[in-house]
């Protein structure tokens, strides 16, 4: 089953995770084994669009590790363990070379257009967004599904617990715990 919201597929959900806390903060849930592709404008190219292939990735310390790599620069593979800074480190490529074909707010360009909030350059996403598991209906289908009550139940006392937006998990717990 793959979930499509304009530029961006969603192919696999992933697993959530039962057995350790790393794979969600109180916002999102990132699950290892989340796969999604977006079209977006190339940093090689100007004025084209790549598609773009991201996955969450279970790292050595058992927290979630994000990849990205474009379609037209396979031999460049992004990763970090912090989506937002891999993300600012990709758009900021995505400026450069994009920089002198900026449609200047003009809404009936083909360009790529900036808008700017408090003085910063932003394309209107962030980093879950961009990957797609914050976009809200995407967000919804995580909650629903049959683990994500884990989420909610620390297994520390430093454990995060996710707060749940869309689907109240219910009281019955899974044999698996």
């Amino acid at each position: 089953l793959c979930y499509r919201s304009g530029a961006l597929v969603v192919h696999s959900l992933g697993e959530i995770q039962v057995d350790c806390d790393g794979f969600h903060c109180k916002e999102y849930i990132t699950p290892p084994g989340f796969c999604s592709t977006r079209i977006f404008w190339s940093f090689v190219k100007p004025k084209t669009r790549t598609l773009y292939i991201m996955q969450i990735l279970r790292s050595k310390d058992n927290t979630p590790l994000f990849q990205l790599r474009a379609a037209d620069a396979t031999s460049l593979n992004f990763q970090s363990s912090d989506i937002n800074n891999l993300y600012k480190e990709v758009m900021a490529k995505v400026w450069e070379v994009n920089k002198d074909f900026f449609s200047h707010n003009d809404l009936f360009s083909a360009f790529p257009m900036m808008r700017s909030k408090n003085n910063k350059k932003g394309f209107c996403l962030n980093g879950p967004q961009f990957f797609g598991y914050g976009i809200d209906f995407i967000r919804e289908a995580l909650e629903k599904q049959e683990d994500a009550i884990a989420c909610a139940a620390p297994l520390s006392k430093d454990s995060v617990t996710y707060k749940f937006c869309f689907h109240k998990p219910t009281e019955q717990i899974r044999k698996s715990f």
